[in-house]
């Protein structure tokens, strides 16, 4: 059942970035992807701290729940500061490099998003 659920919650993250992506210019959509990318991870993180603060969520979990939104946090953070350093520097190696710490960095949050959000359903954390 939480696996269920988790897999919903992923699913309806995925689904209002396609709904976004049809309405949006590409520029728009990568704004927007990420913002939502962000929200997820935001809401994920302050539902869980919530939740173990309280005491409804055995410690242990809520070590594995922190590890991992943390690196989620990170790479999510990495990611957008390496793009926009990307977008607006002129000299090519500095883009090439850029881009290549955008790359490393949104595919370990590629990594990382459905392992949180998977964890999160299982905890019963839910995204408002």
């Amino acid at each position: 059942m939480k696996r269920k659920q988790a897999v919903s919650c992923l699913m309806v993250v995925l689904l209002m970035f396609f709904f976004v992506s049809c309405t949006k210019s590409w520029k728009g959509n990568t704004v927007t992807g990420y913002e939502i990318t962000g929200t997820t991870i935001a809401q994920i993180g302050e539902t869980a701290k919530s939740m173990c603060d309280a005491g409804s969520v055995k410690e242990a979990d809520c070590a594995k729940i922190k590890d991992v939104y943390n690196k989620a946090r990170k790479a999510y953070i990495a990611s957008g500061d390496a793009l926009v350093i990307a977008i607006k520097v002129e000299d090519e190696v500095q883009k090439k490099n850029a881009m290549a710490a955008y790359s490393t960095a949104i595919t370990e949050l590629s990594r990382l998003l459905p392992q949180l959000v998977k964890l999160a359903g299982e905890l019963g954390v839910t995204i408002k």
